[in-house]
């Protein structure tokens, strides 16, 4: 009874920890929203957008504003300045919050940033792993990070030699999905 009690307790925490960042997110985006609705409205009666059916024009313009500021934080992200505060954030910052790497990359290969090309198949302990491919260094070793099944979130990271390690053209989503189940449908991306 103390196991089962001990294993449902461990599961609950992991569980609240890999929810965590989506539901911080979520929370972020949503009180951005009610900020920028907020503003809409108290305009909203000077423009008479307050009569019937005003309130789903003033919904509208709020995801017409809220797009556009999504749009101007896509162009200032390009500043130098900016870059290396959002680096500094990310190193030594949101690097705590658990599954934020990992939702940071699936966003970026939903985007099509080549940055996030990181799945691979590493040559460890005599046979082919799926990982994903951390860093590729410029002296001939790669750091990579194999999940362990059914976890994706668990795993080891090593460092091994360039030559031990290939590309795989799997989205990061379908390489946690195919760990999850143990390696199944991971032979169709295989070359």
């Amino acid at each position: 009874m103390k196991n089962t009690w001990l294993y449902i307790r461990t599961a609950i925490v992991k569980g609240f920890l890999l929810l965590l960042p989506v539901i911080l997110v979520v929370f972020l985006i949503g009180k951005l929203w009610m900020l920028v609705h907020g503003i809409v409205l108290k305009f909203s009666h000077p423009l008479g957008i307050n009569r019937p059916g005003g309130y789903l024009i003033a919904i509208a313009i709020t995801t017409l504003v809220f797009l556009i500021v999504c749009l101007l934080a896509g162009f200032i992200a390009n500043v130098a300045a900016v870059s290396k505060t959002k680096a500094w954030l990310e190193n030594n910052v949101l690097r705590f919050m658990p599954g934020y790497y990992f939702i940071k990359t699936m966003f970026q290969e939903k985007l099509g940033d080549d940055a996030a090309d990181t799945s691979a198949v590493v040559y460890i302990q005599g046979g082919w792993q799926p990982c994903l491919l951390i860093e590729e260094g410029d002296n001939g070793w790669n750091v990579v990070y194999v999940p362990m099944a059914p976890a994706f979130t668990s795993g080891r990271t090593y460092v091994v030699e360039k030559h031990k390690v290939k590309k795989i053209n799997i989205p990061i989503d379908k390489m946690k999905d195919v760990v999850e189940r143990f390696g199944k449908g991971l032979s169709k991306y295989a070359e």
